[in-house]
């Protein structure tokens, strides 16, 4: 997402210092500069001109989401965070910690996942090709290790007792990590049902490993 601002100065130096302040960056910062027109003194002041350019600056993926969590957070009352970045491959890991920011979870992770939804959707309009995974507080660290115990305990109940189990209705995104988590198995099938607020996730037991 390119950033750009025009402006005008007595000449190009102090141009483009006034843009760099504009655009809250420094001289080591990576931008472009497009000059409009050059200085002219002029006689007598008659007939002067001033510099006039464009200057543009592309921010990093990590600047974009440093500025969006920022423009969320200070809306929040006496809230205190920090904000750590990483990244492996093709994935951009946000981990937020912080004091009076727990509105920003929300149930099941609800609105955590909205807020990493809309930085996706960011981050594809900046032409990146980081896919973002948010956490605030460490809750979806420990939200997974929930899932992953739940569904461990819930098939190994499936195949001991060879029945089939419902788990109660869950949003989208935490049927996904059990769906991934539980298809590495060959003695269950995994699949949904339902509509909505009450889709959820049914194993059954398998007989020698036929789906």
């Amino acid at each position: 997402m390119v950033r750009e601002v025009f402006v005008t100065a007595k000449n190009q130096e102090e141009a483009v210092k006034r843009g760099l302040e504009l655009l809250g960056i420094d001289e080591n910062s990576l931008f472009d500069i497009e000059v409009l027109e050059q200085p002219k003194k002029g006689l007598l002041g008659i007939g002067s001109k001033e510099a006039k350019i464009i200057l543009r600056y592309t921010p990093s993926i990590d600047e974009v989401v440093s500025e969006v969590i920022h423009s969320l957070i200070k809306e929040i009352p006496d809230s205190t965070f920090s904000l750590n970045s990483y990244t492996e491959g093709d994935s951009l890991y946000v981990d937020i910690n912080g004091e009076n920011i727990g509105c920003l979870i929300g149930r099941h992770g609800s609105i955590l996942k909205s807020i990493e939804f809309l930085l996706n959707r960011i981050a594809k309009i900046s032409s990146n090709e980081h896919s973002i995974n948010l956490d605030i507080n460490g809750y979806w660290k420990s939200r997974i290790i929930f899932l992953y115990e739940l569904s461990d305990k819930l098939a190994e109940k499936c195949v001991n007792y060879r029945k089939k189990i419902e788990f109660l209705p869950l949003p989208s995104h935490e049927r996904k990590v059990i769906h991934v988590y539980l298809s590495k198995r060959n003695d269950l099938k995994v699949y949904s049902v339902g509509v909505g607020k009450t889709r959820h996730i049914v194993i059954e037991p398998l007989t020698n490993g036929n789906r």
